[in-house]
């Protein structure tokens, strides 16, 4: 169905009594009730922004679309919900915006992909489809993935927009088997490599996307080796895929952490006393091998006072290492290795931090919402014990050099903590970065006001 933009809010324009930031406000009729925020950022470098609102009057949830112009804040009429949509995933394509949802937590969930024409104001709600063994989203500039596995084979739901869903089935073999098994069983992370990334996932799975090629990854600490399966999804259904495995050669290994960039798989192995960097080559098959006790390092934070003491505070039992690489303006790696808390950290990309409820940003509540649980996030992401080392692209340490990462290392969360301090704000709001500019749409209950400040960074 189609629907026309339909002005059911009031607008607002005031000043802002920072000077230096800009706002607009609305005021959100009365039979809404606000739930949750979302704010993402289009191609054309402009913000964009949801409002997840249950309807009083019909009991129905309601997606509500809010974009900035020039003088104004433009909303479009709700798209409407039986049950609260969760957001997954959002992408688009020219003037079109499509958002990826879901509906249910557990169990069977039931997905939609809804098309916002930002430039004509039309709207257009994908029939629901009903699936089971959500496993994780990956978003892409053009297209959303969704990945499922029931243990039997991969399914993969290829959205480009509401009316082009293409369905990739994976299916297992004899060599694989255990594989698709134990991806049922544990979590999965997405994982985007088109920005800064701090650290990684400590998930047993984690999955990119590169192009046209999807690779899942498991780190196996019990047996001491990972694995990683590669395939293209320009091939249709696939009987099978690329799957390589890398051992560690540490009978007493602690810990295991990975991270895959440029064809090139990370493993990082931490024993009692010895920490070691595993760089594989996927494309000629060999395999480098740093001890990193003995390696220069690049930089380090202000607390970092050892490699031996970086391997006791992250080999104890609240705490994991994490490893994150990052292309340099001299199109070399940069490898950052940290540590963080097991019970409360949760790895997040970009659009993610994009969802926040600011009333408990400092109580570790839920950090963008997940149609799969609840899982609380660390308040410390930026460590202060991390170190890095920048490797060239044959692998080799280099020394001495002042590359920088090509991406720029923000802390969106102090950013986020200071704006809502500044201001006294205990609302809903949610934040994206769009260059330079931060957003911050901000949803007061008493007022019922809902205002978009600029900011920026």
């Amino acid at each position: 169905m189609r629907f026309l933009l339909l002005p059911i809010l009031f607008l607002f324009l005031s000043n802002t009594p920072n000077d230096s930031l800009e706002k607009q406000s609305i005021k959100l009729p009365e039979h809404y009730t606000v739930k949750e925020l979302f704010s993402c950022k289009l191609k054309s470098l402009n913000s964009f922004h949801f409002i997840i609102a249950k309807n009083k009057n019909n009991s129905l949830f309601s997606l509500i679309p809010l974009f900035p112009d020039k003088k104004s804040l433009i909303t479009f009429k709700p798209i409407e919900f039986k049950g609260k949509p969760n957001i997954l995933s959002y992408h688009n394509n020219e003037e079109v915006l499509t958002i990826v949802l879901s509906i249910g937590a557990k169990g069977i969930q039931t997905f939609y992909a809804v098309d916002i024409n930002t430039a004509t104001k039309e709207t257009f709600k994908s029939a629901p489809r009903k699936w089971k063994y959500f496993k994780t989203t990956l978003r892409k500039d053009y297209e959303s993935l969704i990945l499922l596995c029931d243990g039997n084979g991969l399914r993969i739901l290829k959205i480009v927009n509401a009316n082009y869903i293409e369905e990739i089935n994976v299916q297992p073999s004899d060599k694989t088997r255990w594989f698709f098994v134990n991806l049922k069983k544990f979590n999965c992370d997405g994982v985007t490599l088109d920005e800064y990334v701090a650290n990684g996932s400590i998930k047993r799975f984690k999955a990119y996307s590169i192009n046209d090629e999807l690779v899942i990854t498991e780190d196996n600490i019990i047996r001491g080796y990972s694995t990683v399966m590669k395939l293209r999804l320009d091939e249709g259904d696939l009987n099978s895929a690329t799957h390589l495995s890398f051992e560690t050669d540490y009978k007493k290994l602690k810990k295991l952490a990975s991270f895959y960039e440029d064809n090139k798989f990370y493993q990082l192995a931490v024993t009692k006393d010895s920490i070691t960097l595993f760089v594989n080559d996927l494309t000629d098959r060999t395999t480098v091998k740093h001890d990193l006790l003995n390696v220069e390092i690049h930089y380090s934070a202000d607390e970092f006072t050892s490699v031996d003491d970086f391997i006791y505070n992250s080999n104890r039992l609240t705490s994991t290492p994490t490893i994150a690489v990052n292309e340099t303006v001299d199109l070399n790696k940069l490898v950052r290795i940290d540590y963080v808390p097991m019970e409360t950290y949760n790895y997040y990309h970009n659009y993610w931090f994009n969802q926040q409820h600011l009333e408990n940003f400092t109580r570790n509540k839920r950090h963008g919402p997940s149609p799969a649980e609840e899982v609380p996030y660390s308040s410390s992401l930026n460590s202060k014990e991390f170190f890095e080392i920048l490797l060239d692209l044959d692998s080799n340490v280099i020394v001495n050099s002042n590359d920088i990462t090509l991406y720029r290392d923000i802390d969106k969360k102090k950013l986020v903590r200071e704006f809502v301090e500044f201001n006294a704000l205990k609302c809903i709001s949610s934040s994206v970065f769009v260059g330079a500019i931060m957003y911050n749409l901000v949803y007061k209950k008493k007022t019922r006001m809902l205002t978009l400040y600029k900011a920026p960074v």
